[in-house]
């Protein structure tokens, strides 16, 4: 799912580059949020990779 959204990500940031003139989001409230949303997901899931797994007493 992660590698779906980059991809998806990436083909809109083309688009946004070679057809600039495109319509994009306004300056509001959603556009802040979704961008805060954003940050937050990416953060969570870097503090889950960088995370220690549990340890086994057996070893």
């Amino acid at each position: 799912m992660v590698t779906l959204l980059g991809w998806a990500a990436l083909t809109a940031g083309l688009v946004r580059m070679f057809s600039p003139r495109s319509p994009q989001l306004g300056e509001a409230g959603t556009t802040y949020a979704v961008i805060l949303l954003l940050f937050l997901v990416g953060a969570f899931l870097t503090l889950q990779a960088i995370r220690p797994g549990p340890r086994d007493p057996a070893a």
